[in-house]
């Protein structure tokens, strides 16, 4: 016997059964054969176009419109917890990248450095008083130069935050798990870092000031010192290293006139003070020295955060605990700074 369509079926009698219902394949006569063999009166509906308009309900599984998603609010939370710097510690000056001629040859030289804030979740109360917060970082140094060829690569998670909660004497401090390569030298190193920036907040010796102020001009100096424990790695070979660092970070902002202007220099001194390896102890030193122009106010109300700066500045040395490679070199770049 043949088969009749879903809507006839429901026609053919009033008394379907349960049987005749499982049969409909549509939804809505489905439903309405159940309620006929069960003796309920159909429902009325009305057409669509009398069908009066009521205010559209939110589900509660679904955000108000005014809640801004997490896609929305990343690009925010990126741009106020991220930094661009020249280097990872204590740098006050922007990434660069250039490219110059030698010998017929182009020559291109990067020096940057990303830091992202993550927070202060999972962290002791004590800690996140006191200014601690998770960090994640990566620095690139590269220089194509045949001469004097650099690149090296940093990359780090760690936290940061004044060793010393409630004195005097602030020692802003990092304490890092880092890992570090150097492409020229064939090194790498794992382990813990440390390295605190002295500061002295109710003194205008250290710092003091306003950079890039148009009245007046602002200072800082920034003593470094630093501990490192490595396992090293060179030539198939691993060993254990440990032992220090010290540096000093300057900055002067002439204001006045002269507000645009960032004067700087950088000293670091770093060396083994234990080594198991065949290959003997490591040291390095390294300068940097120079200056830069703003192209915008920093100060402006309506500032995004990021400063593009032209810069002139003199490298010499090496610095293991970065990756960088022996280097002289003098640079005019532009740089771009982000916080």
């Amino acid at each position: 016997m043949k088969r009749l369509p879903a809507c006839l079926m429901l026609a053919a009698s009033t008394a379907a059964t349960a049987a005749d219902c499982v049969r409909i394949d549509d939804d809505a006569l489905r439903l309405a054969c159940y309620d006929k063999d069960a003796g309920r009166p159909p429902a009325r509906t009305l057409p669509v176009a009398a069908t009066p308009r009521e205010p559209q309900k939110v589900p509660a599984a679904v955000p108000p419109p005014a809640a801004a998603s997490s896609a929305e609010e990343e690009p925010s939370w990126l741009m106020s917890n991220l930094k661009i710097r020249d280097a990872l510690e204590g740098s006050k000056k922007g990434a660069s990248l250039t490219a110059t001629r030698e010998h017929g040859t182009t020559i291109y030289s990067l020096k940057a450095a990303a830091l992202l804030d993550l927070g202060n979740r999972f962290l002791p109360e004590v800690a996140a008083m006191n200014g601690w917060s998770w960090n994640l970082g990566a620095q690139a140094t590269k220089d194509t130069s045949q001469k004097k060829p650099v690149d090296g690569r940093v990359f780090k998670f760690g936290s940061t935050g004044d060793l010393f909660g409630g004195s005097p004497l602030v020692l802003l401090s990092s304490i890092d798990a880092e890992s570090v390569v150097d492409h020229i030298a064939k090194t790498r190193d794992v382990g813990l870092r440390y390295a605190g920036m002295v500061v002295l907040p109710d003194s205008q010796i250290l710092q003091g000031g306003t950079p890039y102020s148009r009245v007046r001009s602002g200072h800082y100096i920034l003593p470094v010192v630093g501990l490192h424990l490595d396992r090293h790695r060179e030539d198939g070979a691993s060993s254990r290293m440990y032992g220090g660092h010290v540096g000093v970070g300057l900055s002067y902002f002439p204001g006045g006139p002269l507000w645009r202007l960032h004067l700087f220099g950088d000293a670091v001194r770093a060396r083994d003070f234990h080594s198991n390896a065949s290959t003997g102890k490591r040291a390095s030193t390294y300068y940097d020295a120079g200056v830069e122009y703003a192209f915008i106010d920093p100060l402006a109300p309506t500032q995004s955060g990021v400063i593009p700066t032209l810069s002139l500045k003199r490298t010499l040395g090496a610095n293991f605990l970065t990756g960088e490679a022996e280097t002289a070199k003098t640079v005019l770049t532009l740089t771009l700074r982000l916080n």
